[in-house]
């Protein structure tokens, strides 16, 4: 390859030579013999434009030097599979506040100032250095917030608490009741089973093996329910040790209503009727260990 350019090399320069003036034509034959010689050594003076170039083409040609280098070819970047999101948390809290209930400034013992206690045994106590809503164990509670108007409920509202079983796993047997009453219903033991809304968590573990949560409502015209009854909570959202706080969260936007626990969305339902739902009546039922309860908010948007 490299003899087959210095043949193309002596072809042009002898071609320039008949093409220039005398004295070109001399510096030209000297630089043809010297690129034949020292084919790796850069061209001598330039004799005018045209002649520079070209020579600088054609010695970039015998020696390679600008030759241009070839890309290696790249290899295309496997697309990598990202994981797929499934959290629907959407929960936004209310800021007009209804009713907030913290326990500050109570002393241990007492029953609480802002729910009214329709039936069983609480009292407040301080569980880690935090005041709390007690519910000994083998203990049924029937209590709602302390409100003079039975109609706080309004056409959108979030409700929020947080609530600790002292067992985990299957041997969280407790029962947490939210029924959701026209302002007209009984509360209480004599409250009837049925509501405009229904939230219940059978031990809130999650644990798939003995815990389950419904969120319902009752259509009074048809006398049936509607929404999901007795479904295990979702694998992320079960936690199934004890001793453990958990936060529950609902919000209900005219006929829709949804249900959280910590950061899982876990309920959805519309079907519910606007405005029916006036008042909050809870149930909880104890086993063989206490519950406790806390930072209650009831807010609107």
């Amino acid at each position: 390859m490299k003899t087959k350019n210095l043949m193309k090399l002596s072809l042009a320069v002898t071609f320039m030579a008949f093409t220039l003036p005398n004295a070109q034509a001399q510096l030209l034959k000297k630089i043809g013999d010297r690129v034949v010689n020292t084919a790796e050594n850069k061209v001598i003076n330039k004799a005018g434009s045209t002649t520079s170039k070209g020579m600088d083409e054609i010695e970039s040609e015998v020696t390679g030097k600008n030759k241009k280098k070839k890309k290696a070819k790249e290899t295309p970047k496997k697309e990598v599979d990202k994981p797929i999101s499934y959290s629907n948390y959407d929960f936004i809290s209310g800021k007009s506040m209804i009713f907030s209930y913290n326990m500050a400034g109570e002393k241990d013992s007492d029953i609480p100032e802002k729910m009214l206690l329709d039936a069983g045994n609480i009292s407040v106590q301080t569980h880690g250095g935090i005041k709390v809503l007690h519910i000994p164990a083998n203990e049924t509670v029937y209590m709602r917030p302390s409100l003079k108007n039975k109609k706080y409920l309004p056409k959108e509202f979030t409700i929020e608490f947080d609530v600790l079983s002292i067992a985990g796993g299957n041997s969280d047997l407790s029962e947490i009741n939210l029924y959701l009453r026209g302002k007209d219903d009984q509360t209480g033991s004599t409250g009837n089973a049925t509501a405009p809304l229904v939230i219940k968590f059978n031990g809130i573990s999650g644990d798939q093996n003995a815990a389950n949560y419904e969120f319902m409502v009752y259509n009074q015209a048809e006398s049936k329910w509607i929404g999901t009854s007795k479904r295990n909570f979702p694998t992320e959202a079960v936690n199934p040790s004890g001793n453990i706080w958990r936060h529950v969260a609902i919000s209900v936007k005219d006929n829709v209503g949804k249900l959280y626990i910590d950061n899982h969305r876990i309920g959805v339902l519309n079907q519910i009727i606007p405005e029916e739902a006036a008042m909050i009546d809870f149930e909880i039922i104890t086993q063989d260990s206490p519950i406790l309860l806390k930072n209650f908010k009831i807010a609107t948007h």
